[in-house]
């Protein structure tokens, strides 16, 4: 996944999120976050997994980096 932001001075910023396969990382995602739940350290409710376990929650996953892109 790539994202790239900037703001009105023109301060540019990019990143890529690099994963493994869809259907991996979609199960390891899953199973990681029902055990998260069942920790109870969630109160009912529906969430996003980022609003439930934090904005940083993908790159606990196994083959998943976060990098800056050069500008």
């Amino acid at each position: 996944v790539y994202g790239e932001a900037w703001d009105d001075a023109g301060h540019r910023v990019a990143m890529r999120l690099r994963t493994r396969e869809a259907y991996t990382l979609t199960a390891e995602s899953g199973v990681k976050a029902i055990l998260k739940v069942l920790d109870g350290h969630l109160a009912p409710g529906a969430y996003t997994p980022s609003m439930a376990f934090g904005t940083e929650y993908v790159l606990e996953l196994e083959g998943t980096t976060l990098s800056r892109v050069a500008s």
